[in-house]
């Protein structure tokens, strides 16, 4: 039976999380009356959040199948839509047409599983990346003590007496429920979530570590990954402290602002772990450190101008709003360049990164290596051959070389007897050193003028290969 690609394991999972995000559409938007009077907005947004989530996951899965990163980045988005459908399903079948549907406590009992398990696969992004391994095997440990705790978070929950169907909704009696067993459950629970906690910080700074240790390419994905996740704890903690202080944001574009930073993460991981322009994450960051200032001051300047003209030309003129924001405007803009250019001053000073030897290691190996291919001369003789003996039709083709003053056979493809009827010198500054021998085409027609001209330039640079070659110790 013929194996089915991994990568259409991928999309299959992609198409049924984009079939299971239309029916969470349809079905509190359009099927269910108590639902339609509440914002969609914290909904369409977090769908959207977890779609591009998804894409990126069934991209670079199907791309980087081994990378078990991209795997959790697809599952993640999966399982929130796999529990909302549970939840909507039990929600159903037990408040709002009772013994509709079959299973709809046990199905209850599987979303607070699957949200949970969500949770845990993003922990293990946090270990994991960028390359879908542990650091090192010394890392065991923490992996197998992630796995434990969420057991012990997980398991109890379909034991206790009671289960929740929704904030909104009275709990429901759990037909699985271990009599007297809730002191003992609500412990080991208690005792799972606190060894999340504490293995999660474990796993971040594991993620430093790899950070600090990491050189080249590597060091260029860990700074995606930090560059997008601090934009969304920066983003977070503003939108807390906007709400902790009375100036909180109207619910739905709290949620729409969450889910629009939470796009971020996962396009910064599939950028790093694709290696798609990677390194202009360095210009990016640059940027970013010059621009959010410049914007916040440039704001905080127009509004206080703004302000102090209109105080100043209405003393004089008892009006003057439209010649203030006019002043105002201006000022801003002869502002704007200097400003910028003090700020990428300031930046490229104190920011710019300082030249690593290691780091300039890394760059001359990744030049350099080009030239190390070419100069195997096995190597380069054999595709060397296949390629002109593809490209006549020959039957077969052959490589001799001078060596110890006799004409030894370097390589040879195709048919092993074949009967040279087109031989050309390799030559380097008129010293031949050794000859190419093609057999006849397949077809059997003639090789023309022009094929002969075409190899000219391919042989006399294999040449020049194996005179530097022959010139090394």
């Amino acid at each position: 039976m013929k194996k089915i690609p991994v990568r259409y394991l991928a999309w299959f999972l992609w198409a049924v999380f984009m079939g299971l995000a239309g029916v969470i559409i349809l079905v509190e938007d359009f099927l269910v009356p108590s639902l339609r009077q509440q914002m969609i907005a914290d909904q369409v947004a977090l769908i959207t959040a977890f779609t591009a989530m998804a894409t990126v996951g069934a991209i670079v899965a199907s791309r980087r199948p081994g990378n078990t990163v991209a795997w959790l980045l697809l599952f993640t988005p999966f399982s929130a839509v796999t529990a909302e459908v549970a939840s909507i399903y039990a929600g159903y079948a037990i408040h709002v047409r009772p013994g509709a549907l079959p299973g709809a406590v046990i199905v209850a009992l599987l979303v607070d599983a699957l949200w949970l398990s969500l949770f845990g696969q993003l922990v293990f992004v946090t270990l994991l990346f960028p390359r879908g391994t542990l650091p090192s095997p010394r890392w065991r440990w923490v992996a197998w003590g992630l796995v434990g705790a969420f057991a012990a978070v997980i398991l109890p929950s379909f034991f206790l007496p009671e289960v929740d169907i929704s904030n909104t909704s009275p709990p429901v009696r759990n037909p699985l429920a271990i009599a007297g067993a809730k002191p003992i459950l609500d412990t080991l629970q208690a005792i799972g979530i606190v060894t999340i906690l504490i293995l999660w910080g474990v796993a971040a700074v594991s993620l430093v570590l790899r950070f600090v240790r990491s050189r080249a390419d590597e060091r260029q994905q860990m700074k995606w990954f930090a560059y997008t996740a601090t934009i969304f704890a920066v983003c977070m903690i503003a939108v807390i402290i906007a709400d902790v202080t009375g100036h909180a944001l109207p619910e739905s574009w709290s949620g729409v602002l969450f889910a629009t930073f939470l796009l971020l993460l996962p396009l910064g991981m599939g950028v790093a772990i694709l290696r798609y322009r990677l390194y202009d994450i360095d210009l990016i960051i640059n940027r970013t450190l010059v621009y959010a200032p410049l914007s916040a001051i440039l704001a905080g300047l127009y509004i206080a101008m703004v302000g102090v003209l209109k105080g100043l030309l209405a003393n004089f003129s008892g009006g003057g709003s439209d010649a203030a924001v006019a002043l105002t405007t201006i000022m801003v803009v002869a502002l704007l360049t200097p400003l910028k250019n003090y700020l990428q001053a300031m930046v490229d000073r104190h920011i710019k990164e300082a030249h690593s030897p290691m780091t300039e290691l890394d760059k001359l190996a990744r030049e350099t290596r080009p030239i190390v291919q070419v100069l195997d001369v096995e190597q380069y003789t054999r595709r060397f051959l296949e390629l002109a003996a593809s490209g006549l039709g020959a039957c077969g083709a052959a490589v001799y070389l001078h060596r110890d003053g006799t004409v030894q056979l370097a390589h040879a493809c195709g048919d092993a007897d074949f009967a040279p009827v087109l031989t050309l010198p390799l030559l380097y500054n008129g010293t031949e050193v050794g000859v190419v021998r093609f057999g006849p085409p397949r077809n059997g027609r003639v090789y023309t003028v022009a094929e002969e001209k075409l190899l000219v330039g391919p042989t006399e640079v294999f040449a020049h290969i194996v005179t530097l070659r022959s010139k090394l110790p």
